[in-house]
């Protein structure tokens, strides 16, 4: 396991890097829809659906990128703000696990809030990269990202 996780860091952090300092917001933006096009997929097998319903769920998500894309820049910060309830509920009940479980166990639930949770990964994601400190802040983000992922 550990050997993939560095043979697929080392082919894919470069191609990431290159990714959030080179290409135009519009490239950088059809990149992340299709990584995270990909987590859809992997979302899907998390939420229990079948085959069939993975590629319907990655295409939702593709059709809630393009429809975000679509929006002015204040309805997307508006967007974000208004997200901002919903990622304190999400963190509350995943403080309160096991005992929320139940609020968000099944299968409709779990794809809901993986749509949430990829649109707006996508939509912040895409909004920085625009930002006049863009690769700085992306870089930064990685950095924590990272940062916890080594300490757990």
């Amino acid at each position: 396991m550990l050997k993939t996780r560095i043979i697929t860091a080392v082919i894919l952090g470069p191609l990431v890097l290159a990714a959030i300092i080179f290409l135009s917001p519009l490239h950088f933006a059809i990149f992340t829809a299709v990584v995270l096009a990909l987590a859809a997929w992997e979302w899907g097998d998390l939420a229990a659906l079948p085959s069939r319903s993975r590629i319907f769920f990655s295409g939702a998500v593709l059709l809630a990128f393009q429809a975000m894309w679509d929006f002015d820049a204040q309805m997307q910060r508006s967007l974000l703000h208004a997200s901002l309830v919903l990622w304190g509920i999400i963190f509350w009940w995943v403080k309160s696990y096991p005992g929320s479980a139940e609020v968000w166990g099944s299968s409709t639930k779990r794809t809901f809030l993986g749509l949430f949770i990829l649109c707006f990964s996508w939509l912040s994601l895409n909004l920085l990269k625009q930002h006049e400190q863009g690769v700085f802040l992306i870089f930064l983000l990685l950095a924590m990202v990272w940062a916890a992922e080594i300490g757990a």
